[in-house]
């Protein structure tokens, strides 16, 4: 890893291995084959891995650190190791135990592959020693998603409640039963609120939304569940 500074305040605990940088902070890591995880960010701090270990074998950039937590307005991160872009207020990584979690006033921005998303905040599990393997999404609260997938019926979806994305083929080693499963239980369970179980076309991927969901077709119909008028006129952009 790298760091690029303006006018930063530096910070290395020798005891624990921890760094922080403050004020205006670009942290890079260059991965083989030309592309780059980034971070910008107002601060950061990172709890690094054994960093005078030359014994111990590391395969990604993850194999350095156990955490990272940075804030910004907002923290703007391109992970290449994870195929994946987010941007919000704060952004805490904890590699350890596999978790990514995003939130702030203003939502948070997502892109994983050809999803992409605006949500009120996040919570997303992966499994460490396959960072790049598509993990649980997590998301509670008012939100907004655009699948570019061709062969996915459903282009776009917006709700009040929540939504998960679960990948069926999840290599499940380093998740919990409770991490994976979450609060999926099947509609008929479901004694208020609207719940909306779909299938994104792609068939590794289960997606369930609720609460006054509107789904937008790729065949240019929609499907939605109650208030579609009001969701129509308010969008539920975070």
């Amino acid at each position: 890893w790298s760091s690029d500074v303006c006018s930063s305040d530096l910070e290395y605990d020798f005891a624990l291995d921890h760094l922080s940088l403050r004020d205006d902070v670009s942290l890079l890591h260059r991965v083989e084959g030309g592309s780059t995880d980034r971070f910008d960010c107002d601060t950061i701090h990172l709890a690094l891995n054994d960093p005078m270990n030359g014994a111990m074998e590391r395969n990604s950039p993850v194999d350095w650190i156990t955490s990272i937590k940075a804030t910004g307005s907002p923290v703007v991160a391109n992970l290449s190791t994870f195929d994946a872009d987010f941007a919000a207020e704060r952004i805490d990584l904890n590699v350890k135990e596999g978790l990514i979690e995003a939130s702030g006033s203003k939502g948070v921005q997502l892109r994983k592959d050809l999803v992409t998303a605006r949500l009120a905040k996040l919570q997303y599990r992966f499994n460490p020693s396959q960072p790049k393997q598509l993990g649980v999404v997590d998301a509670a609260g008012a939100g907004i998603v655009q699948f570019d997938e061709p062969s996915s019926p459903v282009r776009r979806a917006q709700w009040r409640q929540g939504i998960k994305l679960l990948p069926k083929k999840l290599d499940t080693e380093k998740l919990s039963d409770a991490e994976i499963s979450g609060d999926m239980s099947p509609v008929e369970e479901q004694s208020s609120g609207s719940r909306l179980p779909a299938t994104t076309g792609m068939p590794n991927i289960d997606l369930w939304i609720e609460g006054d969901v509107l789904a937008l077709m790729s065949d240019g119909g929609d499907r939605s569940e109650e208030h579609t008028s009001e969701l129509q006129s308010r969008q539920y952009l975070v």
